[in-house]
């Protein structure tokens, strides 16, 4: 069941950008290729935000992110209350950062579609534990900052020139991708 239906009100500094086929698949790699990630929730209006580390449960084609948690956990609550979301995911010297709204779900054949025997360790009465619940994200916007393999290189030679110059470096690589599910390329 889908419990949030209100309208993203997106920061006026968010700016959509036109995003390569390219630069999605890259994205979409990087996360189906980490186990972890770190889910960044309010906690209430004018309170702090918070962030702890999440398994990954799965990643869909469009880059919608599923977690599973405890449905009593004070992170449901503050997702049905302000479902605006920020996730984020290290791979090695890849960065990634999506905003988007969360929704939480009791569906028992999803929770049993996604299950792991791993997860026992927090459910032991297994993909029947009453408690389950699935975040999922719908991502709209995601960044990346790519400083892997000759980029990464580059980017400290570049680091020297700049530091032996008395300047700021240039950025590592890094990209825009527009996510909001009628720009993701379809797999055939």
């Amino acid at each position: 069941m889908n419990t949030n239906t209100a309208t993203p009100a997106y920061h006026p500094s968010v700016q959509f950008v036109q995003t390569s086929d390219k630069d999605k698949a890259r994205f979409h790699d990087v996360i189906k290729g980490s186990d972890t990630a770190m889910l960044v929730t309010h906690c209430g209006e004018g309170g702090p935000i918070r962030a702890r580390p999440m398994a990954l449960a799965s990643l869909e084609d469009n880059c919608d992110t599923w977690f599973v948690t405890d449905g009593s956990e004070g992170k449901v609550a503050e997702i049905q209350q302000f479902p605006d979301v920020c996730v984020t995911i290290q791979k090695g010297a890849t960065f990634i950062s999506m905003s988007g709204r969360a929704f939480i779900h009791h569906e028992r054949e999803k929770i049993h579609e996604l299950w792991r025997d791993s997860w026992k360790t927090y459910f032991p009465k297994g993909r029947d534990s009453p408690e389950i619940a699935l975040i999922k994200i719908e991502p709209t916007i995601g960044e990346m900052w790519d400083n892997s393999g000759v980029k990464g290189i580059k980017f400290m030679i570049e680091m020297a020139k700049a530091r032996m110059q008395h300047r700021t470096p240039a950025d590592m690589d890094h990209a825009k991708v527009d996510l909001h599910h009628s720009s993701m390329p379809m797999k055939m």
